[in-house]
């Protein structure tokens, strides 16, 4: 998934590091036996895929829906998310950017 900068800074250290982890567990292929070796060139391919979490607004805090969506706009996502099925996806625009201009894509 691609954030933000707006986005970031509103992640808590606990969400940001789930992020890391994340794209850490995505981008090492070192870990895989059957991966190619570091030495050997690799396309980068880059992917994003779709969380989604859930928020509890208090009624108290918001009467009307509206301004529980627009409490919700301004709070740094949610702490605990899921995976949505088959939302993973190639970053078309980013092949050329993280591929050399050497090779087709």
């Amino acid at each position: 998934m691609v954030y933000s900068n707006r986005e970031l800074m509103k992640m808590t250290p606990k969400q940001l590091e789930l992020i890391q982890q994340s794209q850490r567990a995505v981008s090492n292929v070192e870990t895989d036996p059957e991966a190619p070796q570091s030495e050997e060139k690799c396309w980068n391919i880059p992917v994003t895929w779709t969380c989604w979490g859930m928020y509890k607004v208090p009624k108290s805090q918001c009467s009307t829906i509206d301004d529980a969506i627009a409490f919700v706009e301004k709070e740094p996502l949610p702490d605990q998310g899921e995976y949505v099925d088959d939302s993973m996806r190639i970053d078309m625009e980013g092949l050329s950017i993280h591929n050399s201009s050497e090779e087709e894509i």
